[in-house]
């Protein structure tokens, strides 16, 4: 009987421990992966930004000008030489 009570008390132990250990590593799953989403959060929140800034119709007029780009739906403007092509 006491061999049984003895063996009992190791497995409720051994299996108590067990139990806590997991729930620990559990907890400390949960605590990185909430970390992970507020970096993940705090990254879209900046990339948003950036893609608000990027498609802002003012925005992507401004880039267009300033690196040369002319719309082909753009009034044509007269050249600036007078040049006399062909004559009769």
């Amino acid at each position: 009987m006491t061999a049984f009570l003895l063996v009992t008390l190791v497995a409720f132990g051994a299996s108590s421990l067990a139990g806590h250990v997991m729930v620990e590593k559990t907890r400390r799953e949960g605590i990185r992966a909430t970390q992970r989403l507020k970096s993940a959060v705090a990254s879209q929140l900046v990339l948003a930004k950036q893609i608000d800034a990027l498609s802002n119709p003012a925005e992507l007029e401004r880039w267009a000008r300033q690196s040369g780009f002319v719309a082909p739906d753009a009034k044509a403007r007269p050249s600036s030489k007078n040049e006399i092509v062909a004559s009769r």
